[in-house]
Parts: C-alpha cells; sequence; structure tokens
C-alpha cells in the first residue's frame, strides 16, 4: 500500500458524521477541496489530493457516498444518480468549515466529472473563492451558472458529451464579467486525468491541465 501524507477523518455535519481524506500543509492559509469521480472516494481521489498538497495546499476530499465505492461504471452511475446533490453539499459546507477552524480562509474546489458539476453547483452557490472543473456533469441538480461570482477554470476533452455545454457556459460567465479559461484538450475523451484508467488516461494532457491547475489556484485563492 502507498504511504501517504494525509490522514482520513470523521467531520461533523448538522445531520450526521461523515469521513473525508485530509492533507494538512505547514504555514498555508490555502485550502482546495477534492470532489470524487462517480466511482466514490477511491484511492485515485486520495493521490489527487496528495499532489496538491505538495504545491501547498490544505487539501480535503469527503466521501459523499458514505463509504460506498465501486470501479464497475453501472453502479458508479447507479450510485451518481442516487445521489442527494443538497446532502453533497451540505458536506461540502461542512468540510469548509473545518478548514476555516484551522485558519484556512481560502478555499477552492476542484471535481472531475459529478466532482466537477459539483465543484460548479458549489461557485454558483458562492461558497467557494473559485472552482476548478475537469469534464462536469450533474445530470441530478441544475447549476445555475448565472449566480457565479468567482474564477472558474475548466479542463475538458475532445471527445465527451460533456464538453457540448462549455460555449454556453462560457458565455454566461463572459457576458457577466466573470473570469474563466475552459480548456478543451485535442484527441482526448472523458476521464483523461484518471491515470488509473489506462483506456483513456493521456498524460500530455493531464500534466498540461495540473500545470495550468496550479497556476489558476496560486492566483485566485
Amino acid at each position: 500500500m502507498k504511504a501517504r501524507k494525509g490522514k482520513n477523518i470523521t467531520i461533523e455535519n448538522e445531520e450526521s458524521p461523515f469521513g473525508a481524506y485530509f492533507v494538512e500543509s505547514e504555514n498555508s492559509n490555502k485550502g482546495l477541496i477534492i470532489i470524487q469521480e462517480w466511482w466514490g472516494l477511491v484511492d485515485h481521489i486520495r493521490d489527487v489530493a496528495d499532489r496538491f498538497n505538495l504545491h501547498g495546499f490544505n487539501t480535503i476530499a469527503p466521501d459523499l457516498y458514505s463509504g460506498k465505492q465501486t470501479d464497475e461504471p453501472t453502479l458508479a452511475q447507479k450510485y451518481m444518480m442516487e445521489l442527494n446533490v443538497e446532502n453533497a453539499i451540505k458536506n461540502l459546507k461542512s468540510s469548509i468549515k473545518f478548514l476555516k477552524k484551522k485558519g484556512i480562509d481560502r478555499i477552492s474546489s476542484i471535481g472531475f466529472c459529478m466532482g466537477g458539476g459539483i465543484s460548479l453547483y458549489a461557485a454558483s452557490i458562492n461558497i467557494v473563492d473559485s472552482a476548478v472543473s475537469y469534464y462536469g456533469v450533474l445530470p441530478n441538480a441544475i447549476v445555475k451558472y448565472e449566480n457565479i461570482r468567482c474564477p472558474i477554470l475548466g479542463h475538458y476533452a475532445e471527445h465527451d458529451g460533456a464538453t457540448e455545454s462549455v460555449e454556453e457556459i462560457e458565455n454566461i460567465l463572459t457576458s457577466n464579467g466573470v473570469y474563466n479559461d475552459f480548456n478543451i484538450y485535442r484527441g482526448t475523451s472523458h476521464a483523461f486525468f484518471n491515470n488509473e484508467r489506462e483506456e483513456v488516461y493521456d498524460k500530455p494532457s493531464a500534466d498540461l491541465s495540473f500545470k495550468r491547475t496550479i497556476n489558476f489556484l496560486e492566483s485566485n485563492i
């Protein structure tokens, strides 16, 4: 098993406690909420939290499935469709409260697939200072993009249905004077950032998107 810098913790919220993976960074007041794909809080998401922590961010990945996880797409889709987004947002708010109690008061969100949609949703209700979406989709909730006021960074694949929404989101944000930077990676498919999914992983695009994300976060949280 890979050695990790972070730890699994339990966070209280107004309804019930939930698990999360937390990696603390000394002498930093910048926090980053890592929002899972439809697979659950799997090791890949913990790896992502570790990677961003190496760049000076306090990272936290809340478990939105209450311990459930899978590597089977049909079951993952079932978990995603069953997710109560309002409950997921409560967990994000509790994660933010946890960070702020530690003096971490500049907070961004980053999510992948379902998590990318939730990251944009978090921006739309003004609970984060900026947000990053990787090929974000959120089939069981409506994101009111017109309510977003914080900077947004998007990473999308060329061959992916999620990319069809990019132009609309860009137009809404730009018309409202909101900074946004959406990148479409040529030749890639959905989940190109996930190095545990060999059939879609694209290392050059994943590395470029990571570099762009670090630059964005350093400027916007």
